[in-house]
C-alpha cells in the first residue's frame, strides 16, 4: 500500500511540475489581409505541431517544464510564403497571437528541387484524396479561349475526368456531375456552368482558394456521393484599393477591391459578361436580310463585405447573381400578311450568404451562417399571325426552379495538439417547382407544381492521433433526415478513416 502511495505521489509531482501553454490566433496574408488555410506551426523545442483551419484560425498547446526558459519559439510556414519565426513569452497560460506571413518571391537565380520540413504539414492531414488549388494555380492553368476556369483546374488533376472535349462537366472517379456537392462560400450551387457547359460560372479573379475531396470526406458534408468542391472567395484587400480587368476572346471582366474602413471593413466585387450576341447577331441578320436576329450571351457578379468587428467577431456577406440568356426574333412580311415569332431562354444562379465567425475561446472556434441559393430555369415564346381578315397571337411560357434556406452552425474544438473536435448541425428547407406551364392563345391554360422538402444533419468527427503521431484517425458520424410529403426517410453515415 505504501509503495501506490509512494507512485501516486511520483506521477502527481511531475503532473504538477509541468505547465500548459495555449498560443491561438489568426494567419493573414501581409499584403493583402486575406486569411491563410492550412499553415503549419511547429514548436521544435518541446516537439508540438499542429494546422490552421480553413478560416486561418489555430490553436496549439505546449507542454514545458515548470523549470522552463522564460520564452518558447514558434514556426509558421506554408507554401509560397516566407517562412516566420516568433517568441512567445512564458509568463501566462493563454496568449492570442495573430499572425500575418509575407508572400514569397517568384525570382530565382536558379531552379532546384529541396526536401524540406515545410511538406511535414502532409503528415498532419488524415484527409486523404484531397487537392487544394490557390488563385495563382488557377491563373496559370492553360483554357480554352484563355478564360481563367476553376472547373478546368480541377479536370487535370487525377481521378478527374471531363466529358466531352471542351466541356465543364466534371466526373471524379466514375461518378456524374450531379453527384459532386459544389459550394461556394458554404452555399450550395445547382448548376456551375456557363454556355452549355463550355465555362464555369466561377470567375476566376474572385476566388481564394478551392479545395477538392474526392473520397472519404468529412462528416460535415453530406447529400452526395462522388466528390466536395469547396470554393473561398476573396475577403478584400484590407491595406488599400486593387483592381484587375481583363479582355478576352469571349468575355470580359472586372474586379475592385479594397478597404471600406482602413484594417475593419472590406469588400470584393467581381464582375464579368460574354459578347457573343454583340459579335453574333449583326451577322444573323444580315445573312437573313433584316428578317432575323438572335444571340447569347452570359453574364456573373460577385461580390462580399467582410466587418471585422473585433478579434473575435468577423461578419461577411457574399453574394452570387449569374445568368445565361438566349434570344431570337423573326419576322416575316408578304401579300398583305405579317408573322413574328420570339423567343427567349435564361437559367442561373441566385446565392445570398450571411455568415458570422467566432472565436469562442483560445479552443473553441465557431462559424454560423444563413444562406439561400436558388437555380432558375425559363423558356419563353411568343407567336403573332395577321392577316386582312384576323389576327392570332400565342404565349408559352415554362418555368423550373429550386429554392433553398440553409441554416448551419459548425464547432472546431482543438481539445490538444493530437485531439481536435468539429461538429455541428444543419437545417435546409427546399422549395421545389419542378414545372410550371403557361398558355395562352383564344384560350388560356396553366399548369404549375410546387413541392417543399425539409431537411436536417448533426454531425460530428473526433479526430486523434497516437504513437507520435505515426497513427491518425477520424471517426465520424453524420445523422440526416428528409421530410416531404408526410413522410421521413432517416440514415445515419458513419466515417472513418485511419492513416
Amino acid at each position: 500500500m505504501r509503495y501506490l502511495v509512494f507512485y501516486l505521489l511520483f506521477f502527481a509531482c511531475l503532473t504538477f511540475a509541468q505547465q500548459k501553454i495555449v498560443i491561438s490566433g489568426t494567419i493573414q496574408d501581409a499584403t493583402s489581409g486575406e486569411t491563410i488555410p492550412s499553415v503549419y506551426i511547429q514548436n521544435t523545442e518541446y516537439n508540438a505541431s499542429t494546422l490552421a483551419n480553413s478560416e486561418g484560425f489555430y490553436s496549439i498547446t505546449i507542454d514545458i517544464p515548470a523549470s522552463s526558459p522564460d520564452s518558447i519559439h514558434l514556426n509558421f510556414s506554408m507554401l509560397g510564403y516566407q517562412k516566420k519565426s516568433i517568441s512567445i513569452a512564458c509568463n501566462q497560460n493563454s496568449h492570442r497571437q495573430n499572425i500575418t506571413l509575407n508572400p514569397e518571391s517568384n525570382e530565382l537565380d536558379e531552379v532546384y528541387i529541396k526536401v524540406d520540413k515545410i511538406y511535414k504539414q502532409e503528415s498532419e492531414e488524415i484527409q486523404m484524396s484531397k487537392n487544394t488549388i490557390s488563385n495563382e494555380q488557377i491563373k496559370e492553368t492553360p483554357t480554352l479561349f484563355g478564360e481563367k476556369d476553376v472547373i478546368k483546374t480541377l479536370q487535370l488533376l487525377p481521378g478527374v475526368q471531363s466529358g466531352t472535349e471542351g466541356s465543364s462537366g466534371i466526373y471524379v472517379r466514375g461518378g456524374s456531375p450531379d453527384q459532386n456537392l459544389i459550394l461556394l462560400d458554404g452555399a450550395p450551387i445547382y448548376n456551375p456552368m456557363h454556355l452549355m457547359g463550355l465555362f464555369s460560372t466561377f470567375n476566376g479573379d474572385a476566388i481564394k482558394s478551392v479545395e477538392l475531396y474526392k473520397g472519404g470526406f468529412d462528416a460535415e458534408y453530406g447529400g452526395r456521393l462522388s466528390s466536395v468542391i469547396d470554393i473561398q472567395t476573396k475577403e478584400g484587400n484590407t491595406k488599400g484599393t486593387h483592381g484587375e480587368a481583363g479582355i478576352g476572346l469571349i468575355s470580359s471582366r472586372l474586379l475592385l477591391e479594397g478597404p471600406l474602413v482602413k484594417d475593419k471593413v472590406t469588400y470584393m466585387v467581381s464582375g464579368r459578361r460574354s459578347y457573343l450576341d454583340l459579335l453574333t447577331a449583326p451577322i444573323i441578320k444580315a445573312r437573313t436580310k433584316g428578317r432575323s436576329s438572335g444571340g447569347y450571351y452570359f453574364q456573373d457578379l460577385t461580390s462580399k463585405v467582410v466587418y471585422r468587428i473585433n478579434d473575435n467577431y468577423k461578419l461577411s456577406y457574399s453574394g452570387y447573381y449569374g445568368r445565361d440568356n438566349g434570344w431570337f426574333r423573326e419576322s416575316y412580311e408578304d401579300y398583305g400578311t405579317s408573322s413574328e415569332a420570339t423567343g427567349k431562354i435564361r437559367w442561373g444562379n441566385t446565392i445570398h450568404n450571411v455568415n458570422l465567425k467566432t472565436i469562442l475561446s483560445s479552443k473553441l472556434y465557431n462559424t454560423t451562417a444563413l444562406i439561400s441559393s436558388s437555380y432558375t430555369f425559363k423558356i419563353f415564346s411568343e407567336d403573332k399571325y395577321e392577316d386582312q381578315t384576323n389576327s392570332q397571337e400565342s404565349k408559352i411560357e415554362y418555368k423550373s426552379k429550386i429554392h433553398d434556406v440553409i441554416v448551419r452552425s459548425k464547432f472546431n474544438y482543438t481539445i490538444n495538439n493530437n485531439h481536435t473536435l468539429n461538429f455541428g448541425l444543419e437545417s435546409t428547407q427546399h422549395y421545389f417547382t419542378p414545372g410550371a406551364l403557361n398558355m395562352s392563345d383564344n384560350s388560356e391554360y396553366s399548369f404549375s407544381t410546387k413541392e417543399f422538402g425539409f431537411e436536417n444533419a448533426v454531425f460530428v468527427s473526433n479526430k486523434m492521433n497516437f504513437f507520435n503521431k505515426r497513427l491518425r484517425t477520424n471517426i465520424g458520424l453524420r445523422s440526416s433526415n428528409y421530410a416531404a410529403k408526410s413522410k421521413t426517410y432517416a440514415a445515419l453515415e458513419p466515417r472513418v478513416a485511419l492513416a
